[in-house]
Order: structure tokens, then sequence, then C-alpha cells
């Protein structure tokens, strides 16, 4: 079967730069305990609304395929929401919202919007650059993956069209919730690209607070969250009690969770301490947290070789390394020559947090003494709670590739297996040599791939003459898991709010208990 066309669409999850390709393998992982949500979509009625504009289009341009004309619908839809959120003024995560805050500034009274141009693919005033909008750039791929959309009966139709599960069900219940009347003069809007302003007020009903939690849309948003429908797959599932982990983070800690806090309860809670249900999607998300870690620390290194390099002529690569291991070790007095081994064993440190946060807040300029001896604790605190845990061990070896001939998967998994077989050389060598293989010469093996692969330029050095030259520095972050976005859906749905699980949520929580 064909695959509808993916030329609107964009990556769901952002690698970028992964300057040592260790954040691809955490980024898969994640990927895996959320599907149908990612990083940019923001708010959870879209869905809906996508959903009920594709069916929408199919009967108003009887059956139109064309992608310039679904485009342009898609464009101009977005475009109308944009400006009902602007001028509501009180909703975050609509795209657009700034090119409509200026159109509306304009404009007074029963003055015409005319939207036309703003929504076309070139221009000087664009509402959004991305050809085929937040849908293509962020909804339509999580849709699929939801089960929300599909490919059509006809396999010409290159458009993705609801599936009659999930799809067709929610576009009926969001134009149920809309009303005829709105919806109708919506799809005027639409066609025509030109609203009054003082018209805006009667489309705040489609914007993403404006969710009825009693309302059969909401129902069926719930359904395709957490599975409770007719054909649930083992994607339904993992996110399912992933979500309820979620809730029962907010359980515990008696208030809305940020993102960060979801990511430490999962990762410092003990082996099921959530139940034993959902201790393997726990386990999951601290086997995450690990490698994460781990990658925060190692970038912290690629940064300190960098900055060697900053200000000067260029070193080659064997004085570089040599700088770089000596600022190193010079971060940790008298340890230079303790085995890498019983340097982990004497760490004692059971919480890495501490050491983690400082290490995303680097100056812009210049690395502190403390910033590295962190990194390079980190790293042996990460080991010292894998060895000391056989689960989260297992756990690692099956989630995440020991081997793999794409430099972009390099995991946890592999670089503990590094640091196990020297774990009986002394810290200077052990630094030296991760430095020389896992950062240095790594760096240059990725940027060399992406360059070749992508035509994207993401060297932090370059060789000119046999010497490395400096050419761009490096923030170390962690990475950003979908987490954000999922919080803000089940607070979308009611079942989370400001002082944390709601009664729809406990709840929620019982059924699934």
């Amino acid at each position: 079967m064909a695959a509808p066309s993916t030329e609107w669409t964009e990556p769901a999850d952002k690698r970028g730069l992964d300057p040592l390709g260790l954040q691809t393998s955490g980024i898969n992982l994640y990927q895996d305990l959320l599907p149908g949500i990612s990083n940019v979509t923001l708010r959870l009625r879209p869905y809906g609304l996508y959903a009920w504009l594709t069916a929408a289009y199919a009967k108003r341009s009887g059956g139109n395929t064309d992608a310039t004309v679904w485009r342009r619908w898609v464009r101009r839809a977005e475009a109308l929401h944009a400006l009902a959120a602007a001028d509501a003024g009180d909703e975050i995560g609509v795209a657009g919202v700034d090119w409509a805050g200026g159109r509306l500034h304009a404009a007074k009274g029963d003055d015409l919007i005319d939207f036309a141009a703003a929504t076309e693919t070139s221009g000087s005033s664009l509402y959004l650059q991305q050809r085929m909008g937040v849908y293509g750039g962020a909804y339509a791929t999580q849709m699929l993956e939801l089960g929300l959309l599909g490919q059509a009966e006809d396999e010409r139709n290159q458009i993705w069209v609801p599936t009659p599960h999930l799809g067709l069900p929610l576009a009926a219940a969001f134009a149920e919730s809309i009303g005829h009347q709105r919806e109708e003069f919506i799809l005027a809007a639409i066609e025509s690209a030109v609203v009054r302003r003082s018209d805006l007020a009667t489309l705040h009903g489609i914007l993403p607070s404006r969710i009825d939690p009693d309302s059969s849309e909401a129902s069926i948003y719930l359904n395709a969250l957490f599975g409770f429908h007719d054909a649930p797959g083992q994607q339904d599932a993992v996110r399912c009690r992933t979500l309820q982990l979620l809730l029962m983070v907010a359980e515990r800690i008696g208030d809305k969770p940020s993102a960060d806090q979801v990511r430490w309860e999962l990762f410092g809670a003990a082996p099921a301490s959530f139940g034993d249900a959902l201790e393997p999607e726990r386990l999951q998300w601290e086997a995450y947290q690990a490698h994460d870690l781990l990658q925060l620390a190692f970038a912290v290194l690629l940064r300190l070789s960098t900055e060697a390099l900053r200000g000067g002529e260029g070193l080659t690569f064997r004085e570089l390394v040599a700088v770089s291991t000596e600022r190193a070790i010079a971060s940790l007095p008298g340890r230079e020559n303790t085995p890498w081994s019983r340097f982990v064993a004497d760490l004692g440190v059971d919480d890495p947090s501490a050491l983690a946060s400082p290490l995303t807040r680097l100056p812009v300029v210049g690395l502190p003494q403390q910033a590295v001896a962190s990194a390079i604790t980190l790293i042996g605190a990460v080991e010292n709670r894998v060895r000391a845990r056989p689960d989260l061990q297992h756990a690692i070896q099956n989630l995440f590739p020991k081997t793999d001939p794409r430099v972009f998967n390099r995991s946890i998994n592999s670089e503990l297996s590094f640091l196990a077989e020297r774990a009986e050389d002394s810290l200077s060598e052990v630094i030296g040599e991760l430095l020389a293989e896992r950062v240095i010469r790594r760096h240059s093996q990725v940027a060399m791939v992406k360059f070749a692969r992508q035509r994207d330029y993401t060297f932090l050095f370059e060789a000119d003459d046999g010497r490395l030259r400096y050419r761009a520095s490096y923030g170390p972050v962690l990475t950003t898991p979908r987490l954000g976005p999922a919080i803000t859906f089940l607070e979308d749905l009611r079942l989370l709010g400001g002082a944390g699980l709601t009664a729809r949520g406990s709840d929620l929580l019982s059924e699934l208990s």
C-alpha cells in the first residue's frame, strides 16, 4: 500500500545538534514511551480540530485531492484559529498568535481582516513559515500514531483521512461541541479567507482550553490517549501506563508536576513503588534518565575540549587531548592515579540531581573547574547506580544497543561497557582515553556523517593544516522527553489542575488500578 506523501511533514522530535551522537538513543526510547504525543504538539484539542477539518474538507471540496488546495485549506484554518486565540488573549500553545496579534492591533470593530496572503507559502507577512503549517510540522504524524488518521481507501489520495474507529467519531464530536452555526461560519471564513474583527469572539469555542470535560469530544480524547477503544495496540498500553504514572506523581506530590519533577520522581523511586503493573514503564523512564545524565556529562567534556581551543592558533589532536585531560584531572586533585573502579566506589553519590542541574546552566564562555569535576563525578555516579541495580542494568542492556554501526546510536550501554573494560586503569588514563576516543574523535565522526548524509555543518572545531581550531561552543542540555505536552493534555481533560490531581483524575486512577 502506498503511504501518503510526507512532503508536508517534519520530524516530530528534532535531533538538534547532538554533537556526540548520544542523544538519539534516548529520544528513541521516550518516543516509544509516549507515542502520539510530541514536544511540538502543545495542546490536545488540535487533534480534534484537524480530524474535523480533514473530514469537512472532503465534503466541502467534493473530494478534491489536489495538494495545493488542501495546503491552502489547512493554512487558512490555522490562521483563523490564531486570530481567535489572539482575540481571546489567554490561550497558550496556538501557532501564529504573534502574527495574529499584529493583525488585531491594526483592526477595529467591524473591520474586515483578510488573511489570504498570509496563508500562502511565500510572502513578507506569513502567519507561519512551515509549508503545511503546524498540522504538517507537528500534529499529522502524531495523529497517525494515535490512530486518528490513516490512508484513504483510494491509494491515489495522498491526503490522510480520519479513521473509522477513532478519527471520524472525533470529527463528529468536535463538530457537535462547536455547534452547527459556528461550524458553518468557520468553513465560510476558511473559504473566503476573510473575517470581521467583531466576529472573532464567536470563534472562542474552538480554542484548546474550551473542551467540555463532559462532552463526547473529551471522552474520545480520553479513549484515544489511554487506549479505551475497540482496537488498542501495544503503543496504546505503553502510553496509558506512562500517563498513569504522571497522574500518580501528581497524587504523590500533591501538586501539578513539572516535566522535571516527573523525571526525577520516576528516576528516584524505589523499584515497584508505583506498583508491579507499572514497573516496566517506570524502569524504562529511569533508564532513559540515566542515559540522559550520562550524555549530559559527556557533553560537558566536549565543552572542555572546545574551550581549550578558544582564542588560540589551534592544537594538534594529541595536544588537545593532553591539554583537556590535564584540565580535567586538575578538577579532581590527588585522584589522578586512583583506579577508575576505586574512584567510582568511593563516590557514594545516590542522587545525581545536584550534580546535573548546574551543568545545564554553564556560562557562555569558560568552564568552571567545579563543572568539570561534577561531570566526571556524574559519569561515575551513573555507573555506580547501574552496577548496584541488576534490574536497571538488565533494562539498559535490553533498551539500548551496545554496538551499532551507526555513530548516531551510541548509548549508555556502549559507554558503560567502555568504562567497565578500563575499570582498573587510573583516573588519568580513563579520562584521557575517554576524551580522545569518546569525545573529540567521536564528535568529528558524528559531524562528518551529518555533513555527508544531511548536509548539516555541525563541527564545533575544524581541522586546518594538521591543527584543530575553535569554531563554535556548545551548551550541554538534557533532552526534552514529551512530558510537558503530556501533562498539558491531562490538564486539558481536567484530570490535572493547579492543585494537582483532580477528582476526575482520581476517579480515573481508581478505574485503572
